[in-house]
């Protein structure tokens, strides 16, 4: 798969526009934030797309997708911190 260019249209490429998130992922991600301020939104989702990163979920543009499974367990992670 060759590398996604930022003009590309994911569709293109048979990704999803939410790109790298699917769909379920990013609703996940939305409700589970205490304010849904444009602010908390982009810190959510860089958090979430460094987390995916670094433990490999997405290993080049393009090659990859953040899943629901896996904000739930960011979620899950983050509780235990809190509890912890």
């Amino acid at each position: 798969m060759k590398p996604l260019c930022i003009a590309e249209n994911p569709e293109d490429r048979g990704l999803p526009l939410t790109y790298p998130f699917d769909e379920e992922a990013l609703r996940t991600l939305i409700a589970g934030l205490p304010r849904r301020t444009p602010r908390d939104l982009n810190q959510a989702c860089s958090d979430t797309v460094n987390k995916a990163l670094q433990r490999g979920v997405i290993t080049a543009p393009g090659e990859g997708i953040i899943t629901k499974e896996f904000v739930l367990c960011l979620e899950k992670e983050g509780l235990e911190l809190d509890l912890g």
